[in-house]
């Protein structure tokens, strides 16, 4: 009996012990990570980085140098069309739907020269309170792609009517609308950007398959409005130091206020049963800095990819978004906000590859209007036409150049990285066996 006493009692010192050491450990692995959180925020702040909201604000811009202002009245007033005439927007029309184009353009002209107004300004300063965070309200984002529509569609109407420099005219409008937001702060901006061009190349591309007469000048002119540079990383890379900030108030809010997680990001009890939690608060006790201090070094590595070319970052990018270098499930917050951020370098990628695909197919347009032909190779561009020929994004290499019957067509291999012969596929991928092509029929 004394004997089993003896075996309790050290049963109990035993455990005791382990609980002692368990909370040892835990303190000093909690103190360790609240060192290394706060060292990680010291170093974006000695780096001249913002780390607060207040720090975001640009600086103004005068009013009569401000695009935006302009932009907004032409928003205002953009007259929406009967149903017949909104679903033409997808720029692919019969003889019989060409009537109804018409009429919308007709019922927007006021809004068509507002933006024409607006294209001749350089800065563009959209009035954002960016204090709140990932709760700023973008009321002025959802209108770009509205105009970038009805720019297009006003090109190929203008083409059609046989007028094919003001038809590019209107196309240098588009592509001046969407670089006004190519100095916002945030990733949104980029990506609408990005979705406007993507609309105004397709008119571009149909105007030069089906009319002739464009102007040398003209020509030149829509060449100057797109940006073939990697300028395009860099953006992205400061404007995911914004991102970055946005974030870091986000997690310094959630520790005030716990509730604040659902508000911003929708996270559910199911959420953190899923992480072995019974609720936010044991999730911010225990977890709360880890996931701060994940989020920052993902962060850290994600804005130094976007330093490099992508062809240099791309296989990183690819582990991020695999899971190779998987978040941990207990990292809730940086769960919900990382894997949309990885995505964006792929798409960013596709949308930099069409554009120096247009950027080769305008050079070889005015090529062939000063010399009767198009060339052997894109070689034959440069240095006459342009300064040098813009590398492929996905291989750092030339483009492909095809002559096919009286046209042509030039492209990027893709993610996939081989050639698939020219072949688009379905464009609204971001991985498959297609490559990323602009074709000139004439």
């Amino acid at each position: 009996m004394k004997k089993l006493k003896r075996i309790g009692k050290g049963l109990v010192l035993s455990g005791v012990v382990i609980s002692l050491i368990g909370g040892i450990v835990y303190t000093v692995l909690s103190y360790s990570v609240s060192v290394e959180l706060e060292r990680e925020l010291e170093e974006i702040k000695h780096s001249g980085k913002p780390i607060t909201l207040e720090e975001l604000t640009p600086a103004p811009v005068p009013d009569e140098e401000n695009a935006a202002l302009i932009y907004k009245k032409a928003f205002a007033m953009i007259v929406k069309g009967t149903k017949e005439e909104e679903k033409l927007h997808n720029l692919k029309w019969s003889e019989k739907e060409i009537p109804a184009v018409r009429r919308l353009l007709e019922k927007n002209e006021d809004t068509l020269n507002l933006l024409r107004e607006a294209a001749q300004l350089e800065k563009c300063h959209f009035p954002l309170d960016y204090t709140k965070g990932f709760e700023m309200l973008l009321p002025h984002l959802r209108y770009f792609r509205t105009c970038a529509r009805l720019l297009a569609a006003d090109a190929l109407i203008k083409s059609m009517d046989g007028k094919t420099d003001e038809a590019l005219s209107s196309c240098q409008v588009g592509l001046g609308m969407g670089k006004a937001l190519q100095d916002s702060p945030l990733a949104i901006s980029l990506l609408v950007r990005n979705a406007t061009d993507s609309i105004i190349l397709t008119a571009l591309e149909e105007i030069f398959s089906k009319s002739g007469g464009a102007s040398k000048g003209m020509c030149y002119a829509v060449l100057s409005e797109l940006d073939i540079s990697e300028e395009g990383c860099l953006s992205f890379a400061r404007t995911f130091e914004v991102e970055r900030c946005l974030g870091i108030s986000t997690f310094r809010r959630m520790q005030n206020d716990p509730s604040y997680l659902e508000k911003v990001s929708g996270a559910s009890e199911e959420e953190f049963k899923k992480a072995g939690l019974k609720g936010i608060n044991e999730y911010l006790a225990r977890y709360g800095e880890e996931d701060f201090l994940a989020y920052l070094r993902l962060m850290k590595k994600n804005i130094s990819l976007w330093q490099v070319p992508y062809y240099e970052s791309r296989e990183s990018w690819q582990e991020l978004l695999s899971g190779e270098n998987a978040i941990p499930p207990q990292a809730i917050l940086t769960n919900m906000l990382m894997p949309a951020l990885f995505r964006i370098a792929v798409v960013n990628a596709h949308h930099d590859a069409l554009v120096r695909a247009n950027y080769l197919a305008l050079a070889l347009k005015i090529y062939k209007t000063g010399r009767g032909a198009y060339p052997e190779s894109l070689q034959d561009l440069v240095p006459g036409i342009i300064g040098k020929l813009p590398s492929d994004p996905f291989t750092g290499r030339d483009y492909i150049y095809k002559r096919e019957g009286e046209g042509f067509a030039v492209y990027s291999v893709a993610d996939n990285l081989k050639d698939d012969g020219g072949n688009w596929g379905k464009p609204n991928r971001y991985t498959g066996d297609f490559d990323i092509v602009c074709r000139f029929e004439r």
